[in-house]
Order: C-alpha cells, then structure tokens, then sequence
C-alpha cells in the first residue's frame, strides 16, 4: 500500500520540478548581457530619430553598461531589455 502511494509521489515531483524551473525569472529569454550585446544596441539607439525615445535607450545602455561592470548580470540584462524596447 505504501509502496504504490510513494511511487506515484516521485512521480509528481519529477514531473513539476521542471515545470517549476521553466517558470523561474532566469529561465525567461531576455537580452544576453555582454559588452557585443550592448554595443550593438548602442548603435541602433544612435539610429533612433525620435529625441525622447533615444535619451531612454542610451541612458538605459549606460545602466547596463555600469550593471555589467559590477557583475550584477540580471539587472544588466533588465536595462538592455529596456533599452531594446525603445529601439
């Protein structure tokens, strides 16, 4: 009786743990934070016509740029999504 009962509970723990890591914040696609990532946005921020939209990108790019430089990859990561979403 036991047996069966903690078969079927492995079971249904095996099969959330990676519905539950595919849900984490990590897992979710975002801007790869590097110095080649944010040079090519910073090009394409350049190209921006629009004033307001161009001073939110690059001062977004500079947040990244600083996040990158203290190690602080997930707030880097978050910047330069902003940063894209102006572009």
């Amino acid at each position: 009786m036991l047996k069966p009962a903690l078969a079927t509970a492995l079971f249904l723990a095996a099969s959330v743990a990676p519905l539950y890591a595919a849900s984490s914040p990590m897992s979710k696609p975002g801007a790869e934070c590097n110095a080649a990532t944010i040079a090519d946005t910073q090009t394409k921020a350049d190209a921006i016509p629009d004033a307001a939209h161009k001073k939110i990108a690059l001062r977004q790019l500079t947040l990244a740029t600083d996040s990158l430089k203290a190690h602080k990859l997930s707030d880097c990561r978050s910047h330069l999504t902003r940063a894209l979403h102006e572009i």
